[in-house]
């Protein structure tokens, strides 16, 4: 068996590439868990994808999910504009990761906004 670290390289891309096709479906699903106020499911996704995240090269979807894991827990309702504007987020890393352009936190004011809500929490 050759071990070719192109073909390795390549595997890990066609990898991520289909995780990120995958996503959209999966923020749906958290959007309607959101809407729905299911907050033990939605708890068990943000774990999920928070599990994903960086197995697949996309460290902020499991730093965003981990936040959303935590406020999830016990309950939610509190906080359904938090998750939603994690969700938007997650969106917008997954769009920033298809361009192939870094996603920046700090230049971002959704994010901004989002850290400073937590933290006040």
């Amino acid at each position: 068996m050759s071990r070719d670290p192109q073909k390795f390289i390549q595997m890990l891309a066609d990898l991520k590439a289909d995780y990120l096709i995958a996503l959209p479906a999966k923020l749906e699903r958290l959007t309607t868990l959101v809407h729905g106020e299911k907050w033990d499911l939605l708890h068990t996704e943000f774990h999920k994808l928070k599990g994903t995240g960086k197995t697949y090269g996309i460290p902020e979807v499991s730093e965003l999910c981990e936040t959303g894991e935590e406020l999830s827990s016990g309950t939610g309702g509190q906080n359904r504009l938090l998750f939603l504007d994690i969700i938007q987020l997650l969106e917008k890393v997954r769009i920033a990761y298809e361009e192939q352009a870094p996603f920046q936190w700090q230049d971002d004011p959704l994010s901004q906004a989002l850290l400073k809500k937590v933290k006040d929490l």
